[in-house]
């Protein structure tokens, strides 16, 4: 039973649940997730003062500064693939997608893939070219394949027999939290930089968690700062449906 919790740093660290939270490995793949200028450039509108935070899965949103709401564009990094948004007089938009994927290494019975889409956007005067401000964002996908030997599946089965446990998540700071059906805490682990995703490794099953639903808080999306930078955590769903609501609002 293992977790892996992914940084903004851009590491991977892996989690042991049956050892108390004992940090097994820590990989680095690369790069931090997030890498911005696009929040230190003012636009006005309506007369107020707003700021552009991009979210880790590809979205952009309006930070008024006065009152801090915060409300999306009508589309994504994604989307500006095969079209330019002008957001700004004389300012384009252009965008390059990049999928890179890694293992964790060469294992007699089983491999952890390691899939991270890096989306870059960046913003240049359409009369000089000049670059005025960029963004780019990074998720990871974590996909397990591997033969089950004789162990692993008798492991597997002795799992079933293991007490319900639950885990939160301290999203600034790093900490996990796990907890037991009474909601006692049983142990911390620190990871010291800011949580971007967490992925669980039980009885074979490699699924990604919600950081956002647990079992003591359900939160909409998660906006928090590294090195100085605003990014914003929001399901690839909930972003979705934000975007079709900000496309109709525009007609």
């Amino acid at each position: 039973h293992v977790i892996y919790v992914i940084s903004l740093d851009g590491k991977i660290t892996a989690i042991d649940v049956r050892q108390k939270g004992r940090q097994v490995w820590i990989v680095d793949t690369g790069s931090p997730l997030v890498d911005s200028t696009i929040s230190k450039i003012e636009i006005l509108r309506d007369s107020k003062s707003t700021r552009l935070v991009p979210s880790l899965v590809g979205g952009l949103y309006r930070l008024y500064d006065d009152n801090e709401n915060m409300e999306p564009l009508p589309f994504d990094a994604e989307s500006l693939l095969n079209t330019s948004f002008q957001i700004q007089d004389e300012l384009v938009m252009t965008d390059a997608g990049t999928p890179t994927t890694s293992d964790s290494g060469t294992c007699p019975t089983s491999m952890l893939i390691i899939k991270r889409i890096k989306q870059t956007v960046r913003a240049r005067c359409m009369r000089s070219g000049n670059e005025k401000w960029n963004f780019s964002v990074s998720n990871h996908e974590l996909i397990q394949i591997y033969v089950p030997s004789s162990d692993e599946i008798l492991e597997q089965t002795d799992n079933h027999s293991e007490q319900p446990i639950h885990f939160e998540y301290q999203l600034q700071t790093g900490l996990v939290l796990a907890f037991d059906s009474s909601n006692d805490l049983l142990w911390t682990s620190s990871i010291n930089k800011p949580i971007a995703a967490v992925w669980e490794l039980k009885n074979g099953q490699l699924k990604e968690k919600s950081l956002l639903k647990t079992k003591l808080s359900h939160e909409l999306a998660f906006m928090g700062k590294f090195n100085s930078m605003p990014y914003l955590i929001i399901s690839s769903r909930t972003q979705r449906q934000l975007i079709h609501n900000a496309r109709k609002k525009n007609g």
